[in-house]
């Protein structure tokens, strides 16, 4: 079934009806896709929309095990030197479960992908992916769900189009139920290649889930709104920038929902190449919040908003240029609610290395876990039915939060700052199995050593950010931390975590320390060990 060019489908079942094995001998497909021609004068191709909804107990099935919504773009390539790609804006896909069921898996696209073309690619942007699961509604086996949005590449010469991911909504309600589950949604943003021209920019989409009661077993839920940014070869040939998602990666288990899932990841990074004019890369925004007496239940939970140069198949010491990373904000917040898991990661560093000509910072962003109001943070013994040894504990589980920056020295070094890393619990409670760190230190990065140090390669200066772990007054609870170990550092170490790098041959990294701050001022701190360490130590430099 197809309609292209901003067409549009609906395929709705209602009041008991069934559709089965009704396309193509078992196999549902659906295509509303855009398709334009690259040329002197771009058009623009836009995906149309697609609804599939299943209502008042009716069921939609395909025997081949896979319904495919296709409301993405494509595009024809420019035969003539001065060509110039389409532009390219992904559809619209609905789907809804409202008192009915969908009882095969989806795939749903309403990718963005810009035109190539000699003289300039076009941009690509994601559309918009709406789903409701509502009034014993059901959904059986996973979703994957493609909104992403790509830059069309420059063949001779001219930039690279912009890529921008495009978004997810998904709501489900108390009644709603599913089965053999998992959600994937994927609306990265991938600049284009340019040759002799400037790769386009990436920015990560963005997706707002709201599970709101019932009690659910889940395989996974991965969100992930990644920048990229293109690259730029020949001469002249520059790289672009990166942003995470800008508009937010929001997870939201709430209305008393009780989540099983075994792993949790919302991916708001960015990363660029080097050898770009001042580009960058900024992480976006990630955030978990469980509230209204929800409770996840997971295997492992991971939120990273990091910003990083990227690694390249080439050797970083021929860098000429870095581009500036800063972490984005990073979060995961129970309000009334529980969080249980092994693993609990939020992050939000920046990261960068040195260059021959020129170099960028590094900057942490703003990594959170709190606990208010009632709420209960609890990192157990494991996803292995509770058998974990000592040890295994030790190797598998794990509490960390992170908005570090992470320098390199070289010919021109990248300086790095911490960010702001903050622990807190307002009348909630944290109890952990694993020893917690709390990190905002500023020290030597993946890109750091890079340069040999019988070169003329000079340390980089680091200044430690703010780490804290606040009991705050307010909240329904009296708030209470209980852990192994707790550990929270503002560092600024330019040779390293360990003192672990040799002397520069150029001039020494200076290091100077952050604000690492433990605050009681409600609640009962009980723990084995406390380090608070807010240190800078000085790089060294050959005699």
């Amino acid at each position: 079934m197809t309609a292209a060019n901003e067409g549009s489908i609906a395929t709705i079942l209602s009041g008991g009806g069934e559709c089965s094995e009704c396309f193509n001998g078992g196999y549902f497909r659906i295509d509303a896709e855009g398709y334009g021609t690259s040329g002197l004068s771009a058009n623009l191709v836009t995906g149309g929309d697609i609804t599939l909804s299943a209502q008042s107990g009716a069921t939609i099935s395909a025997a081949s095990g896979q319904i495919d919504l296709y409301a993405g773009t494509s595009y024809g390539s420019a035969e003539t030197s001065e060509g110039v790609g389409v532009t390219a804006q992904g559809g619209t896909i609905a789907i809804d479960a409202i008192g009915g069921t969908i009882l095969t898996g989806i795939y749903a696209d309403v990718s963005g992908q810009g035109g190539d073309a000699d003289s300039g690619g076009g941009s690509g942007t994601g559309g918009t992916i709406n789903v409701r699961v509502l009034e014993s509604g059901a959904l059986v086996n996973s979703l994957f769900a493609s909104a992403s949005g790509s830059g069309g590449y420059s063949n001779v010469s001219g930039d690279g189009g912009d890529g921008t991911g495009g978004r997810l909504t998904f709501q489900s309600d108390e009644a709603a139920s599913f089965t053999n589950f998992g959600l994937e949604f994927y609306g990265d943003g991938q600049g284009g290649t340019a040759s002799s021209g400037t790769g386009g920019d990436g920015t990560g989409g963005s997706a707002q889930v709201d599970i709101l009661g019932g009690k659910q077993d889940w395989s996974e839920i991965y969100l992930s709104g990644v920048g990229r940014g293109g690259y730029g070869y020949g001469e002249g040939g520059l790289t672009g920038s990166a942003y995470g998602s800008v508009d937010g990666l929001n997870l939201h288990i709430g209305g008393g929902a009780d989540l099983h899932v075994s792993y949790v990841g919302i991916d708001a990074r960015a990363s660029a190449g080097a050898d770009g004019d001042g580009n960058e890369a900024i992480g976006g925004t990630a955030s978990l919040l469980v509230d209204q007496l929800a409770t996840l239940t997971a295997d492992s939970i991971g939120i990273n908003a990091s910003g990083s140069l990227a690694f390249e198949e080439r050797s970083s010491d021929s860098f000429n240029t870095t581009p500036n990373a800063a972490g984005g904000s990073a979060s995961a917040v129970v309000n009334t609610g529980t969080i249980r898991t092994p693993f609990l990661e939020v992050i939000a560093n920046g990261m960068t290395g040195a260059g021959l000509f020129g170099a960028g910072t590094a900057k942490g962003g703003s990594a959170t876990v709190g606990a208010s109001d009632g709420g209960l943070i609890d990192i157990i013994d494991g996803g292995f039915d509770g058998a974990l040894t000592e040890a295994a504990i030790s190797a598998f589980g794990g509490f960390t939060i992170e908005a570090q920056g992470l320098g390199a020295e070289g010919p021109f070094a990248a300086h790095a700052t911490g960010g702001t890393a903050t622990l807190y619990t307002a009348g909630g409670s944290i109890n952990s199995i694993s020893d917690i760190t709390v990190n905002a230190d500023a020290t030597a990065g993946e890109f750091a050593n890079s340069f040999a140090y019988d070169g003329p390669a000079n340390g980089f200066n680091a200044t430690g950010g703010t780490a804290s772990v606040e009991m705050r007054t307010g909240g329904s609870g009296g708030g209470s931390i209980e852990t192994p170990s707790l550990t929270v550092t503002a560092q600024g170490l330019p040779n390293g975590n360990f003192g672990e790098f040799p002397a520069v041959q150029g001039t020494a990294g200076i290091g100077q320390g952050g604000n690492a701050t433990l605050a009681v001022a409600q609640g009962a701190l009980t723990t084995g060990d406390i380090i608070i360490d807010a240190t800078g130590f000085g790089g060294l430099a050959a005699e």
